[in-house]
């Protein structure tokens, strides 16, 4: 049985054509001295922490919950907390 199921919770991009046109520019050095093709477009993010993955954690009930890089929405953590189950979250900067 797990004891700790862990998750990213990574906010969606919200950065700009413009922005990363920009760091692109500045990272081209390095683009060339590896003989890479920078990206075209940010990668997607997944879904983080979604309805789904939440009715898996509540279906398998673990004593812990740990999430990375941000928490997802009261009203899950909450049904985390309904069901026993403590939540660990990082902090980081």
């Amino acid at each position: 049985q797990p004891i700790n199921l862990n998750f990213l919770v990574c906010p969606q991009s919200s950065t700009s054509d413009a922005v990363l046109a920009e760091a692109i520019a500045r990272l081209r050095p390095y683009y060339e001295e590896l003989s890479l093709e920078p990206p075209t477009r940010l990668p997607p993010i997944g879904p983080g922490f979604d309805d789904e993955k939440l009715d898996l954690v509540l279906d398998i009930k673990p004593p812990v919950v740990s999430f990375h890089f941000g928490m997802p929405d009261p009203a899950k953590v909450a049904r985390l907390k309904q069901a026993g189950i403590a939540i660990i979250s990082t902090a980081t900067n």
